[in-house]
């Protein structure tokens, strides 16, 4: 019997070597995976065996930066079995969009170990900071879906690329004629429709990393285009808006230097002549081909974009505001009352009061009731509208302007269809604790923008009539502004200016007659689908820009259809 255990020992211990195996070695929870946030990453791995009860005793994980001989993190040998979350432990905080490879050493019950394959991760740049400078672009509202594209000279030889793309609403992507996509481990290349997803973009925003080694090899050129559409940003039933685009293309050299293409209005431009001219996320797409066909193959290098136009940026975007400087106030208590309000919404045609920011400035630019809420008693409001959630009086302080979420303070209905709605005899009241005496002399409201109304281009709801005061006890009011009258506020969120026209260059002609023949036009107006000829300004400018059309007398022959006045 002990010869026969003896002879078992001896069979055990030389076939230790191939005992078991490590395997399925992940990181957060993904096979080597690109675009990891750098501040959560766990690790995990499988113990193959064939032999019954075999089990893992303890565990050392070493974490390199791609390319490094020294560990950022060694775990040290860990007496444990867990094999699945086991967190990141580094005293170094590992970087944003960095490659990194790690090992995993297991040891079993009887003390023997085996070092697994190198696994790979790469982390991602949830940092805003760290997207070298990209803006979000964008292009004039339409129910036209916008195309976006740039072309850039590559520096020399590619050795890795990566794209970090996000959107306010949804967004597909090219590099070089290529759609750019998910690769997997077979080498199937997966799309996704919708990305970034579905989100609260308020809060934040969720951003994709694509390995695009493959689409720039051997390449001179990155000719990078994106299509954007309206997603889940603008609202399930929107088919027309303004999506926006936000991408880094972070190409690296085999001789270690970077270069980064980044969105922005000076090297991108865009163009909403595109097949898709009606797209939302309930509604689906409307696409021409024949657009299409006309614009042509814009992802590829060398395509004419000369027409296009340039690209803005929404961070530049001159966001309304109702503003008022005065004579510096030194109080504790502040009271807006607000007279008179309006236009009311499209749609179901609701007057209310909709203020989306207030903001009271110092001499230093410092907003002095910036965070006050109703919770502790410094911000209090006479009409709540108490049917949604969203629309509360704290938000009229937490620095959210309405530009992307359409969070503010409303009122109650207080009518229907008013242009200009006078609530005098029951005016709105917004009153502000300080705390203590505080001085300021600027008041700024920031309207809705997140909505039409029935004046068209106008802003919606917003103050039209307001009078400011202040208190040293609150019981005592002294009038800064009164009876404020404050006109037209346009929305130029929604409706930003931008100068669309059709020209043509040729050579210096002298004559005394000029005559346009127009052979083709469209497309028709989507409220009435009717086909007219439609031009607001013409001119005809010498060499220098002088506009000769300007004295001209004109004469157009409309094939007898009798116009109206205002289209003269």
């Amino acid at each position: 019997m002990a010869a026969c255990l003896v002879c078992t020992s001896i069979s055990v211990s030389a076939a230790e070597e191939a005992a078991f195996s490590v395997s399925g070695m992940t990181t957060e929870y993904l096979q080597n995976p690109v675009g990891i946030e750098a501040d959560s990453v766990h690790f995990g791995w499988q113990m193959d065996s064939g032999i019954i009860g075999k089990m893992q005793s303890a565990y050392q994980i070493q974490v390199y930066r791609a390319g490094n001989d020294e560990p950022v993190w060694d775990s040290g040998k860990v007496e444990s079995s867990d094999s699945v979350g086991i967190p990141y432990g580094g005293e170094t905080p590992l970087e944003e969009g960095t490659a990194y490879q790690w090992t995993v050493t297991v040891w079993d019950e009887d003390g023997v170990s085996v070092t697994s394959d190198m696994g790979t991760f790469e982390t991602g740049v949830s940092n805003q900071d760290t997207w070298q400078n990209a803006e979000f672009i964008r292009l004039n509202q339409s129910s036209s879906a916008p195309i976006f594209r740039t072309e850039q000279e590559l520096q020399g030889e590619v050795a890795s690329a990566r794209l970090y793309i996000t959107a306010l609403g949804a967004y597909q992507a090219y590099i070089n004629g290529e759609r750019v996509g998910t690769v997997d481990a077979e080498g199937n290349t997966e799309y996704h429709h919708m990305n970034p997803g579905y989100g609260n973009g308020n809060v934040s925003l969720g951003y994709q990393t694509y390995d695009v080694t493959s689409l720039l090899e051997g390449e001179n050129t990155a000719a990078v285009s994106v299509l954007a559409g309206n997603g889940w940003k603008f609202g399930l039933a929107t088919t027309s808006a303004q999506p926006a685009v936000k991408a880094w293309l972070k190409v690296t050299y085999t001789d270690g230097s970077q270069q980064d293409i980044v969105t922005n209005t000076s090297d991108w431009k865009g163009t909403l002549d595109g097949g898709i001219i009606r797209n939302g996320i309930y509604y689906g797409e409307d696409y021409d081909a024949r657009l299409a066909e006309e614009l042509g193959d814009f992802t590829q290098v060398g395509y004419d974009d000369s027409s296009w136009c340039s690209a803005e940026n929404t961070e530049e975007i001159q966001i309304p505001v109702i503003e008022n400087t005065f004579d510096e106030q030194t109080a504790r208590y502040v009271r807006l009352t607000v007279n008179k309000t309006g236009p009311a919404t499209t749609g179901d045609n609701e007057n209310r009061l909709q203020i989306m920011e207030v903001e009271l400035l110092n001499e230093d630019g410092t907003n002095v009731v910036s965070g006050l809420t109703t919770e502790d008693g410094a911000l209090s409001v006479s009409n709540v509208f108490e049917g949604y959630d969203a629309w509360q009086p704290d938000h009229l302080t937490d620095g959210d302007y309405g530009t992307d979420s359409d969070y503010g303070y409303s009122s109650n209905i207080l009518g229907y269809n008013g242009t200009e709605y006078d609530i005098s005899s029951e005016p709105i009241t917004i009153e502000f604790d300080l705390g203590s005496e505080q001085s300021f002399q600027t008041l700024k409201m920031y309207p809705r923008v997140k909505a039409d109304s029935i004046s068209g281009q106008e802003c919606v709801n917003y103050p039209k009539n307001y009078t400011l005061q202040v208190s040293s006890d609150g019981q005592q009011w002294t009038d800064v502004l009164t009876g404020q009258e404050t006109g037209t506020v346009r929305n130029t969120v929604k409706y930003p200016d931008q100068e669309i026209y059709s020209g043509s260059r040729f050579d210096e002609t002298e004559t005394q007659h000029l005559r346009i023949s127009i052979s083709g036009l469209g497309p028709a107006v989507a409220e009435d689908n009717e086909n007219r000829l439609q031009i607001m300004e013409l001119e005809a400018l010498d060499g220098a820009g002088n506009n000769y059309a300007a004295e001209a007398e004109i004469s157009i022959d409309t094939n007898g259809v009798a116009g109206v006045d205002q289209w003269a």
